[in-house]
């Protein structure tokens, strides 16, 4: 699988440094924010990263602790945590309000390993309880790089993470239909033979 974001070089690189980190500031520092630079994001410029954003809906004390803009339009939020903490659907909070009064399509909770990815694929404008993709920084999928590809950012300009979603929205789309079309064909008919014509039928109905 060829790599150009998650290179070996510094999936090891994290690797080396991440148990030298102590915090969530320190896991922002050494593990999340390389690679934003890595996918073309500038830390230090506001048109590129803003930081410590308060969320929507009138919550001032809560902030999101990234969002990725591409000449200054907010695209991707990013909530960290601490390396050393597993992710769960808790710490989703302030990434769900701030979606919801955003226009954002894409959210991403990271401890600086993990990274879980959520869109709105059930309901417009409203980020999913679940996530549609997760990312272990150290087993790097193809999957994982076709994403990083996806959200990069390349002359200030290049920006592909509406298709990206459109198209994940679509892949899953058709595997419900698929898993719909198994169900009905093995409940009601016991043959296999008839799940193509099911899944026509179901596929010509939405």
């Amino acid at each position: 699988m060829e790599k150009y974001y998650l290179t070996d070089e510094f999936v090891q690189e994290i690797q080396l440094v991440h148990t030298l980190v102590h915090g969530e500031q320190e896991t922002k520092n050494k593990m999340i924010e390389p690679l934003f630079r890595r996918l073309g994001y500038d830390i230090d410029c506001l048109d590129d990263v803003r930081t410590e954003v308060p969320c929507g809906m009138g919550i001032k004390q809560e902030k999101i602790d990234y969002v990725l803009c591409i000449a200054g339009k907010p695209l991707i939020l990013v909530e960290a945590k601490d390396w050393k903490k597993k992710l769960n659907t808790v710490n989703t909070n302030q990434l769900f309000r701030y979606f919801c009064s955003s226009e954002c399509k894409l959210a991403i909770l990271t401890n600086g390993i993990d990274y879980w990815f959520f869109s709105d694929f059930e309901h417009e404008n409203i980020m999913d309880e679940t996530p549609f993709h997760k990312m272990n920084l150290f087993a790097v999928s193809r999957s994982d790089e076709e994403l990083m590809k996806s959200i990069c950012k390349v002359q200030q300009c290049c920006y592909d993470v509406s298709k990206y979603i459109i198209e994940q929205k679509t892949i899953r789309l058709l595997q419900e239909k698929r898993y719909l079309a198994k169900l009905i064909s093995d409940a009601c008919f016991k043959d296999s033979s008839a799940y193509e014509a099911v899944l026509h039928g179901i596929e010509s109905c939405l």
